[in-house]
């Protein structure tokens, strides 16, 4: 039996187009405590977050971020997935801005490089190393999407396939 997989790429565009609304709502906020926290994919998540020391993940960026601040996201490959603790408060959001329009990635798939095998009329297959799908358990049956049963109707069997 031949497998294949197929990857997915999510990817988000963090933009710049927004900055006249991000720099308005700082204007509303009106605080000195205002924060803006520096991501880099060339940081470190033990930084302090500063322009000449960033975080290295959005993920640290959002942790650090209280009502008002603004993280600023640099030139970059971000693999991770992004889910703030805390939003902001009313005329004090927490914004997400990239430094440069158009070169922020958010991609929720890592780098693959498995051993292609021939199958033969220009097709390939890899089987996916099991440690690709170790790090994050987003789904309830396993971690591994391709080993999750899918049901054919609803009915109450948790994705088991219908009884003979």
């Amino acid at each position: 039996m031949k497998r294949m997989c197929f990857q997915t790429t999510v990817r988000i565009i963090l933009s710049t187009t927004f900055a006249p609304v991000l720099s308005t709502a700082h204007a509303l906020a009106d605080d000195s405590s205002l924060t803006t926290w520096n991501v880099s994919a060339d940081g470190s998540d033990a930084n302090p977050g500063s322009a000449m020391k960033p975080f290295r993940t959005i993920t640290r960026g959002a942790e650090a971020a209280k009502p008002g601040d603004t993280v600023l996201v640099h030139p970059g490959v971000y693999r991770e997935r992004v889910s703030p603790p805390r939003g902001g408060a009313p005329g004090k959001p927490i914004t997400y801005r990239a430094d440069k329009l158009g070169m922020v990635f958010i991609r929720g798939s890592e780098p693959w490089n498995p051993a292609w095998k021939a199958e033969g009329a220009g097709i390939f297959s890899a089987v996916p190393d099991k440690e690709l799908f170790t790090t994050d358990n987003c789904y309830v049956d396993d971690a591994n999407p391709f080993r999750v049963e899918l049901a054919s109707t609803p009915y109450d069997r948790q994705g088991k396939p219908e009884a003979a």
